[in-house]
């Protein structure tokens, strides 16, 4: 089968496959650290085969494909049948995480997810997109800043998507019904997409566990230290200028092997902190322009409907288990700020988050400690709470007055992991594209269907609850209705949800009750990080 674009894919399951599709020209030689230029087609592409993902350090979970400087592919799935039609379809495009610095589109080109779309009435084409990480994709410091290099991953992300304004009708998407949805590092990305008020490159956005603020960003010339540390470790600069010669330090890392920068870039990361890493987006005028979180107090942002929403326990992740009884406070929130943050603000934190294992993360699990330090559970709540429960308030707080329809939820299914994580980021993930499914309960597998019925309903009709006429009548027949059996007898199966609005709705999807509660939960917590001085002091 091929498109315009002359891509050979295969067939599966009713699914056909276009993997691997370049959209960028080859991000080597005299283009690393060079913004992306639109790929020339002038031979036929073999989508047939998974692609590597972008380089990064321990890739081996994430594709079984392997890594490479020469990344910048997409990956088209849809129903059999769509490539070459006028069908029209809806288009998902998900950008995954990984912290700016890890993670594969292979692993989210979901055949089940397109397929359960297909066989509950909702055809539609999936796209999914590697874009640079780390260093290569996320580098600051002052000869970033000089050379317009900064932000390569996010401008790599915007080319993707304009890729798919110009091609998908090819695949039967429709370009005008794009809804781009991520997870972490790709729900951040996509909120500081939003901040640019007049992208064209979607018309709306699921944020999955990450939020405009998320990122606690710095200017692109303020990551001096870390930059000099990594260019040092690569040998482009005094004290070690081994590689150096007579070029600058940016020429030599631009012509340095990319697996030394690699291992060089990891040196520079921990300069700062490992989480959030120092490859990071950052502040450069243009496709960052200013702080996100003036930006969302401004008004500054895409009018477009938002899915905004996290797990239950999102800092267990991000928090060492092994965690001595003697970490403090301050350790945990400079290493996440990645700097010294004002005494103030940490003491006001530690009020509102003291170390009490009953109202630490994994919450609702009393006093239990599940034989680790109870500091575990105190930093995991502030860890949680800080980058990502607050950011997406701040974000719903501030679309809501400007009038933008948002819907809010918090993920409670689990994932087969250890239980002191309890419900912690990326737990929806598996459910999200339809491999929930042996290893998990009958009231998990419905949970399931159930978040996939909410997506495909937002990207057909930017409304979770489905077509205008549905959403009416569960408007005035079911507000309240709990939904134990969501996705049990079709989809549309499910509780009403209604818009975050004033009353703070938010739709807790817990297998077996999916329900609306006030998004009031730690509201006196989580207070601390509200205002213009700890946004100044948090980066956010």
């Amino acid at each position: 089968m091929n498109t315009s674009v002359n891509v050979t894919g295969f067939s599966s399951n009713s699914i056909d496959h276009f993997l691997g599709i370049p959209y960028a020209e080859s991000p080597t030689g005299l283009r690393r650290f060079k913004q992306p230029e639109p790929k020339v087609y002038n031979a036929t592409l073999n989508g047939t085969d998974f692609p590597p993902a972008c380089l990064q350090p321990n890739f081996a979970p994430w594709n079984a494909s392997g890594i490479s400087e020469d990344c910048l592919t997409l990956s088209v799935l849809a129903p059999t049948g769509a490539a070459g039609s006028n069908w029209s379809l809806p288009v998902m495009v998900f950008i995954h995480g990984g912290n700016f610095t890890q993670g594969a589109a292979s692993t989210y080109a979901s055949p089940q997810f397109v397929s359960y779309g297909a066989s509950t009435g909702r055809p539609f084409v999936l796209v999914t997109l590697n874009y640079r990480l780390g260093v290569l994709g996320f580098a600051a410091g002052p000869d970033v800043a000089r050379t317009s290099s900064a932000n390569l991953g996010l401008r790599d992300q915007r080319l993707a998507l304009r890729w798919v304004q110009d091609n998908i009708m090819s695949f039967g998407g429709d370009p005008a019904k794009v809804v781009a949805f991520g997870q972490g590092a790709g729900a951040v990305s996509i909120g500081l997409h939003l901040l640019n008020a007049t992208q064209d490159l979607f018309r709306g956005a699921i944020l999955q566990s990450g939020a405009p603020s998320s990122a606690l960003i710095w200017n692109v010339t303020e990551t001096r230290e870390a930059y000099n540390t990594f260019a040092a470790a690569a040998g482009c600069k005094a004290p070690n200028a081994t590689n150096l010669g007579s070029r600058s330090t940016w020429e030599c890392l631009s012509r340095s092997p990319a697996g030394r920068l690699q291992d060089a870039a990891a040196a520079g990361a921990t300069t700062k902190g490992v989480l959030p890493s120092a490859w990071a987006p950052s502040i450069d005028g243009d496709v960052v322009r200013q702080s996100p979180y003036v930006s969302l107090e401004n008004g500054t942002f895409s009018r477009v409907p938002v899915i905004t929403g996290n797990c239950k326990d999102e800092g267990t992740l991000f928090t060492d288990p092994t965690t001595p009884d003697n970490t403090t406070l301050r350790t945990v929130m400079d290493a996440l700020v990645r700097a010294a943050v004002d005494d103030t603000l940490v003491n006001a934190t530690e009020a509102a988050y003291p170390n009490i294992p009953r109202i630490g993360s994994p919450f609702d699990t009393g006093n239990e400690t599940f034989g680790l330090s109870p500091k575990f559970k105190q930093l995991a709540a502030v860890t949680g709470d800080l980058l990502v429960q607050s950011r997406r308030r701040h974000h719903l707080s501030q679309a809501t007055v400007n009038n933008v329809s948002m819907w809010s939820y918090e993920w409670w299914g689990r994932m087969p992991a250890p239980a002191y994580v309890g419900i912690p980021h990326t737990a929806e993930l598996e459910y999200v594209f339809g491999r929930a499914t042996s290893n998990y309960t009958a009231q998990e597998q419905a949970a399931g269907r159930g978040i996939m019925n909410y997506w495909l309903n937002f990207a057909y009709y930017l409304d979770p609850n489905g077509p205008p006429q549905q959403s009416t009548k569960r408007n005035n027949d079911g507000a309240s209705e709990s939904a134990s059996g969501v996705g049990d007898t079709g989809w549309t199966d499910g509780a009403w949800w209604p818009q975050y609005g004033g009353e703070h709705n938010t739709l807790i999807m817990e297998p077996g009750n999916f329900r609306i509660a006030p998004d009031t939960y730690r509201e006196d917590q989580m207070r601390v990080f509200e205002g213009e001085t700890a946004a100044r002091a948090l980066h956010y």
